[in-house]
């Protein structure tokens, strides 16, 4: 808001991930647009949205008012990554002027392919590097690096749920018997299931990992 007032203006890229269906939603605000590698396909290409809006859509914050914004959606598959990033890796020149642009980027990004996460962003940027010739990045570079962890999404069985309800009857018990309050959690669903979702993934043993 502060920033419209002075006559400035902000983009923006929001994204959700819903692991049960693998499923990634894109709403952009004038950002540079999100690159998707498909391992399938085995090549990079850009997230683009097919607007449906009536009038003015996808702008960057605190142009004008009135504006709407759509989602792009992909379903990530196993070695899938996608990758968001400021505009200084599209705007990176060459020592005779020329821009790199997106396509260039996706050129770049289809030579390197689909490697580690931190590998990857060492070699794109090692990439530009050599297209502008060394030069000084004149512009902050963030560069975000998006994949499944590859964790399969918890299925409700009625072994949890019986281990779920029997916790609840022996803390009923515990309560009457002591005389003390039963410890009620606050309404919400985290504190509802949180202590089950870690019972499950308990169960399930080792061998899983945090999202990159």
């Amino acid at each position: 808001t502060r920033l419209s007032q002075g006559g400035m203006f902000a983009t923006a890229i929001v994204v959700t991930y819903w692991a049960p269906t693998s499923h990634l939603s894109i709403c952009n605000a004038g950002h540079p647009r999100a690159l998707h590698y498909s391992a399938r396909e085995r090549s990079w290409r850009s997230v683009t949205v097919n607007s449906k809006a009536e009038g003015l859509a996808n702008l960057p914050l605190g142009v004008v008012e009135g504006v709407n914004y759509e989602q792009a959606g992909l379903t990530l598959e196993s070695g899938d990554a996608v990758i968001l990033h400021t505009d200084s890796l599209s705007e990176a020149r060459s020592p005779d002027g020329v821009m790199l642009g997106e396509a260039g980027v996706i050129g770049l990004l289809n030579d390197v392919g689909a490697p580690e996460s931190r590998e990857l962003i060492t070699r794109l940027r090692e990439r530009i590097a050599e297209y502008t010739g060394g030069a000084d990045e004149d512009d902050d570079v963030t560069i975000l690096v998006l994949r499944r962890n590859e964790v399969a999404p918890l299925v409700l069985r009625p072994a949890n749920i019986a281990g779920w309800v029997g916790n609840w009857w022996r803390a009923m018990r515990t309560s009457v018997r002591e005389g003390v309050p039963f410890p009620w959690p606050e309404l919400g669903i985290v504190n509802f299931l949180g202590a089950f979702v870690r019972r499950i993934n308990r169960a399930r043993g080792p061998g899983t990992r945090p999202s990159e």
